[in-house]
């Protein structure tokens, strides 16, 4: 509560992403074939967590969140020998990949606030995420304003699914 106050625009959300959002964003995925996964703004780590939950045990999470408080938190709080958490921007994602010695991501989640976001921020992170996408990999992002982000992805990936989740209560408690 005290980041997304202190800076509305990168920090998207008051509370957490919801389990039941979460599931339904991640359970037609198939994480079988998943070695390299990204998610860029990890926060506190809610969503962090559930892709560790499903990720293959030989496979890796990079996280890239720009806030150095999110960053502190996280890798205090999540252990995990599969994870990285990376502060930088994630426009930067492709040098960040090869800098962790990674491959491109066979997958991608993203739970920036892009409606929050500069037009021109939101084509550079759009246009990073397509340069450090595997050939057959997938980006998914949550967003709580749906008509941003599909219009710019339409153009860098073709294909582009919509699912809505109406419930988006947070049973979890973070300190």
């Amino acid at each position: 509560l005290t980041e997304f106050f202190t800076d509305w625009r990168t920090t998207g959300a008051v509370v957490g992403t919801s389990r039941f959002t979460r599931d339904k964003m991640f359970d037609r995925l198939d994480w079988r074939n998943v070695r390299t996964a990204v998610e860029l703004g990890p926060g506190t780590g809610c969503v962090t967590r559930s892709i560790l939950g499903r990720l293959p045990r030989n496979s890796r999470l990079v996280a890239l969140e720009i806030n150095p408080r999110f960053v502190h938190r996280l890798r205090n709080e999540v252990r995990d020998e599969r994870l990285a958490v990376v502060e930088g921007s994630a426009c930067q994602l492709p040098r960040l990949l090869r800098e962790q010695g990674l491959p491109q991501a066979d997958l991608i989640v993203s739970t920036l606030p892009f409606s929050t976001l500069a037009p021109a921020l939101r084509r550079e992170i759009v246009r990073a995420a397509t340069e450090a996408l595997s050939s057959e990999g997938r980006l998914v992002a949550i967003q709580y304003q749906p008509f941003v982000l599909p219009p710019l992805l339409q153009k860098s990936f073709g294909g582009v699914g919509l699912t809505m989740s109406w419930i988006n209560r947070s049973e979890e408690h973070t300190s």
